[in-house]
């Protein structure tokens, strides 16, 4: 069996360099939403998943360059539910109305996601295997971190609106 040694024969680039950038638009977005949000603990989750994805960009961009291959280049199209979010992290909303507004809904369950997919190219070297796993696994995580803050965020407003109501039964 010939071993398989060359960019060409590696048929993951395309999605190592898609990741590339999209954790870069990412790192854009997390980074917006912590300097728009009032809450330490939004603010807090926001900067480390944001951290955390400029680091995913970089090293997936590094692995494509080991690889023998150079990564592309943003601008990318990302398509107009993209721009809407970055606008809404940006924006003044509510924090509860930009988890919303990111597909949240559940605060006791995550999105699915298709991370095992990435694992079906037999093409795959053991050294961009560990990379993926370990990028799997913080995206994860991350996310876990969103729904723990996401819940707070929910409790706390039911909470307002009980002492509300409380308030104006008096």
């Amino acid at each position: 069996m010939e071993r398989l040694t060359t960019s060409d024969t590696r048929s993951y680039i395309p999605a190592l360099n898609q990741i590339a950038l999209t954790e870069y638009r990412a790192y854009e977005f997390y980074l917006a939403w912590a300097q728009a949000t009032r809450d330490k603990d939004v603010e807090r989750v926001m900067r480390i998943v944001a951290i955390r994805e400029l680091e995913h960009a970089a090293a997936f961009q590094q692995r494509i360059f080991e690889l023998g291959d150079l990564p592309l280049d943003g601008p990318h199209d990302f398509g107009p539910q993209c721009d809407e979010w970055l606008h809404l992290f940006k924006s003044d909303a509510s924090d509860l109305e930009k988890f919303r507004g990111f597909g949240f809904k559940d605060p006791h369950r995550l999105p699915q996601d298709n991370f095992h997919d990435l694992f079906l190219d037999c093409t795959l070297d053991s050294e961009t295997g560990a990379l993926l796993g370990r990028y799997i696994a913080e995206e994860r995580e991350s996310a876990n971190m969103f729904l723990e803050v996401y819940a707070r965020l929910l409790e706390r407003e039911q909470e307002d609106e009980h002492d509300t109501q409380s308030a104006t039964a008096l």
